[in-house]
């Protein structure tokens, strides 16, 4: 993160910050906590924390070196609950456990940190217990008891059509006949079983979406569930000038869904959101792609993202560069700077990493910049903030290492 990224990301941050912001004496009213409690709870918190990094074998002496030491680990034992717990808690620090600290925290911002690392962590944890328990749920459903024979719902099949013919990718069902009778035998399938009945959200959307063409097209048409259940890949990593609306779309029936059925008192959200997480990327787009301003659901990845601090990780302390303006910098040698991002590859910056991690000199490989002699303080901070986005990146991708063999 640039010079210019990093203050337009505290810009966004403490604007969210200051519409959210709540009185420490209030926040301690919340959690039904004292000052004192809090304050103990924050250190018993934070020497759990470093106790488990001990007991892992996971070395303390910066942070790079504890990022490297339990990236490897995670990587080797992606299920370990207790490495889970310890990157969760690494990866939402915004001060308590931090090694490095821009400043000293008081005892009141120590507490603030606490209570918020403790609820995003929780969130995080919590999470995985529930898709374990969907995971459980999804293996007795995909045996698919047998449907009865559902009683009609008029009122229920009028608004569901006519909240369907609301969708871009579905106009050309309107006054259809076809899609209009299929879609009232595909309601009355799922209402003659209580375990597919809890699915309705999921099963409609995955139905529509991947079948709406035969939906409108094949008179008695009744699209095999199962398939429901199956992975969908999209193309999610270009745009051909057509799915960007037609993936928003989709992603929109699914939300209208999810909020027509989650008051009826028999959906299961949790799980319709578990598969449509699983099943599909759709959600991995919208969050590159759009400005959240719907409840898409998210995967581990997108919640580690959310949760994360604003800056992860933090491997140097900006006071110790505060006469480098490394943004204006490059706008001033933009020859120098194109020649010093072509030098640090990523085996370069790895080395540098494991440099810092071993408290060794990384001069050797400071040299190796152009003209780093006569700039020797940016070109540390280039260095330093490349290692970030380097090591950023590849804790950020464990999250995917716990999904996988979650679902392994």
């Amino acid at each position: 993160m640039n010079d210019q990224e990093l203050e337009f990301a505290m810009f966004e941050y403490i604007s969210r910050q200051a519409e959210n912001y709540c009185e420490t004496d209030a926040l301690l009213a919340q959690h039904q906590l004292t000052a004192a409690q809090a304050a103990q709870q924050a250190q018993t918190f934070r020497a759990a924390y470093f106790q488990d990094l001990a007991d892992r074998k996971i070395r303390t002496q910066n942070p790079a070196a504890l990022c490297l030491d339990l990236a490897e680990q995670l990587r080797n034992t992606p299920g370990d609950r207790v490495l889970q717990h310890l990157y969760f808690c690494t990866v939402t620090d915004t001060g308590l456990l931090c090694l490095f600290p821009e400043e000293e925290c008081t005892e009141e911002q120590n507490i603030r940190n606490y209570l918020f690392q403790r609820e995003r962590v929780r969130k995080l944890e919590q999470f995985l217990q529930t898709a374990a328990e969907c995971r459980r749920a999804l293996s007795r459903i995909q045996s698919f008891p047998e449907p009865s024979a559902a009683s009609d719902c008029p009122e229920e099949f009028q608004l569901l059509y006519e909240l369907t013919l609301s969708h871009t990718f579905l106009y050309g069902a309107v006054k259809n006949p076809v899609y209009r009778d299929n879609l009232h035998a595909l309601l009355l399938l799922l209402n003659g079983s209580p375990e597919l009945a809890a699915l309705k959200p999921y099963l409609l959307f995955a139905m529509l979406s991947r079948k709406h063409g035969m939906m409108q097209n094949r008179p008695h048409f009744l699209p095999n569930l199962r398939t429901a259940f199956q992975y969908q890949s999209y193309q999610i990593d270009a745009d051909n000038g057509k799915n960007f609306n037609l993936y928003q779309s989709y992603l929109e029936l699914y939300d209208h869904l999810r909020r027509f059925y989650q008051a009826d008192g028999i959906t299961n959200i949790t799980f319709c959101d578990y598969c449509f997480v699983r099943f599909s990327p759709l959600r991995t787009w919208f969050y590159r792609n759009c400005e959240p301003d719907v409840e898409i659901p998210m995967d581990l990845p997108e919640m580690v993202q959310e949760a994360a601090a604003l800056r992860f990780p933090s491997l140097f302390r900006y006071a110790d560069y505060s006469d480098c303006d490394l943004s204006g910098f490059g706008e001033s040698h933009p020859a120098l700077f194109r020649s010093w991002a072509k030098a640090v590859t990523p085996g370069r910056t790895e080395a540098f990493l494991r440099c810092i991690a071993d408290g060794s000199d990384p001069g050797a490989i400071l040299q190796t910049m152009p003209e780093s002699a006569k700039f020797p303080q940016y070109a540390m901070l280039f260095l330093y903030e490349q290692a970030e986005s380097r090591l950023g990146a590849q804790m950020m991708a464990l999250s995917q290492n716990i999904v996988d063999a979650d679902n392994a």
